[in-house]
């Protein structure tokens, strides 16, 4: 979601957060990740319309935060809806394409989509490593009441971050500039016979 050059999403939720919920299997399209900030945000308890399935991990990963599922038939339903944020998990072209690819590619291929999974818990290990350190860093500088290079916590802070900073960044390098390499999509006349 995008505003004038502004992503939303991007300010919403760090780049680690995403790829825990890609590890978990949400597809990586803008709709899916705009999904999962409402699901993990929303003031309202969310209300998943999920006919294929892809709210699932989410729902299992927010069960111990009192996570229920319901059904249109449901009594009680309705006075529910009005008290609830509704979060539609329909499938996208770009979704189902990824989703299809994965699945081919595990049948076709499952040591390149292991290799791939592997690369992706790697970066995200980085990238969650990177947002520690940033946040560790930032309460040091909001905490400090003198001088910052006379308070040795933050120096140290700072010292043990640029080291981690220079090994994150030169394994995110080898790793292809911190994304996993992604799977080449369907060629064209597959893509439209894919899609009515």
């Amino acid at each position: 979601m995008t505003l004038r050059g502004l992503e939303i999403a991007g300010m919403l939720v760090d780049s680690s957060t995403t790829g825990e919920w890609n590890l978990q299997g949400l597809p990586t399209d803008e709709l899916s990740i705009q999904n999962g900030i409402l699901t993990t945000r929303a003031r309202r308890y969310p209300l998943m319309v999920n006919p294929q399935g892809q709210g699932l991990r989410i729902r299992s990963k927010e069960s111990e935060n009192g996570v229920k599922e319901t059904s249109f038939q449901d009594k009680g339903f309705r006075v529910l809806s009005e008290r609830v944020t509704v979060i539609d998990f329909t499938v996208t072209i770009k979704g189902l394409e990824g989703q299809l690819l994965a699945k081919v590619v595990l049948q076709e291929k499952p040591e390149l989509e292991y290799e791939r999974t592997k690369l992706q818990v790697e970066v995200n290990g980085y990238q969650k490593k990177r947002v520690e350190l940033q946040d560790d860093l930032l309460y040091c500088l909001s905490s400090c009441g003198g001088s910052l290079m006379d308070d040795p916590e933050i120096v140290n802070v700072l010292n043990l971050g640029k080291a981690t900073a220079k090994e994150v960044g030169e394994k995110l390098k080898k790793t292809g500039r911190g994304r996993p390499t992604k799977r080449k999509g369907p060629p064209p006349k597959a893509s439209t016979r894919l899609m009515p």
